[in-house]
């Protein structure tokens, strides 16, 4: 049985950054732990093979096919969720210090009722990234995307609804030690593996977007979301759906999966976490 078992989903991802969160991983304080790669890229990068043998106790699983993000998280899921304690969710453009993963593991021990944990993100330069937020409605989806794609109406936007924007990116309480996170950020998610056994993994239906808010939710329906604000990662966030429309269409028709599953107007149970 492993204390925790990582998965990583790559797709033509950058060699420098994903060394670091394999570093990251495999540094840990915590011991008897397994990191499984998950490659959606089309054919096997050149350097997988340099990379394996530099870290020959990784799980490699190449899909010879891009899956999407929560089915390719799944397969790992599916494999270890058996034999682990807990399952962490991690972005290839993530690194964090060596005590986190312990320190996460000792405090999910302490308090059986939490499902999934993550922590404080900050950006390479240290700045808060607010990624962790409140279940989203049309209207906030539809804000913030005016607001990052409208280059003269998006500022006054931003600044006519900071308020709104504000309290969905939880930023009052980020002075906190931990608080209640009814949508945690899918780049680091720190699970108990019999939660995903319960809310069986990612709903494969978001092929990319939106599946973090998902699961996030289903959690909720058995177990807290508790984010840890006095430890952090990093995140290299590049905001992949402002710069490229195909992933745009993706971020688009999740939203759309996203509400069609959950309701758009009437949302009954997004208002009570909210509320919390």
């Amino acid at each position: 049985m492993y204390k925790i078992v990582g998965s990583i989903v790559i797709y033509n991802a950058d060699k420098v950054k994903l060394n670091k969160v394999i570093s990251s991983f495999l540094n840990s304080t915590i011991k008897n732990t397994k990191l499984c790669l998950v490659d959606n890229s089309p054919k096997k990068l050149p350097y997988i093979e340099g990379l394996l043998k530099k870290f020959p106790e990784i799980d490699y699983i190449f899909n010879n096919k891009n899956l999407g993000y929560g089915a390719a998280h799944n397969v790992a899921i599916k494999k270890y969720a058996d034999s682990s304690m807990y399952h962490v969710v991690l972005n290839p453009d993530i690194y964090f210090d060596s005590e986190i993963l312990g320190t996460l593991y000792s405090r999910m021990e302490k308090d059986k009722t939490i499902g999934l944990s993550s922590t404080k993100i900050l950006f390479n330069d240290g700045k808060i990234q607010f990624s962790h937020k409140k279940l989203p409605s049309p209207f906030d989806v539809g804000v913030r995307f005016l607001i990052g794609k409208l280059p003269i109406l998006g500022p006054i936007l931003e600044s006519a609804f900071k308020k709104l924007t504000d309290r969905y990116e939880l930023k009052d309480i980020y002075d906190k030690k931990s608080f209640f996170c009814p949508s945690v950020s899918g780049c680091f998610m720190f699970f108990r593996s019999n939660a995903l056994k319960e809310i069986k993994g990612f709903d494969e239906k978001f092929f990319m977007y939106f599946e973090d808010v998902d699961i996030s939710r289903r959690c909720l329906e058995k177990y807290n979301n508790i984010v840890f604000n006095d430890i952090h990662i990093f995140h290299f966030w590049e905001r992949g759906s402002y710069k490229s429309f195909k992933l745009l269409q993706y971020h688009i028709q999740s939203a759309i999966n996203y509400f069609n599953k959950f309701g758009w107007i009437f949302d009954n149970n997004r208002k009570k976490w909210n509320k919390i």
